[in-house]
């Protein structure tokens, strides 16, 4: 039987100058290159993967390429 997955709560480091803050503990592992936290009882699982993106404002750009239209009204 394998080992129950580590609870970890607060500030969590991910790259560099970034970190994010959990609200609440919850189980973290490493899966395929990717971080995950997860909390079952609420249902929450977030995968994050850090990856170089370029200069913000090509980053930006690039990104909405991918958003939908905004709704007309």
């Amino acid at each position: 039987m394998s080992e129950a997955p580590p609870l970890v709560e607060g500030r969590q480091p991910l790259v560099p100058d970034w970190s994010l803050v959990l609200p609440f503990p919850m189980a973290r592992r490493v899966e395929d290159g990717s971080l995950v936290f997860w909390h079952s009882p609420r249902g929450l699982t977030f995968w994050l993967n850090a990856y170089d993106a370029g200069e913000p404002d090509d980053a930006l750009a690039n990104g909405r390429k991918f958003m939908p239209p905004p709704p007309s009204i």
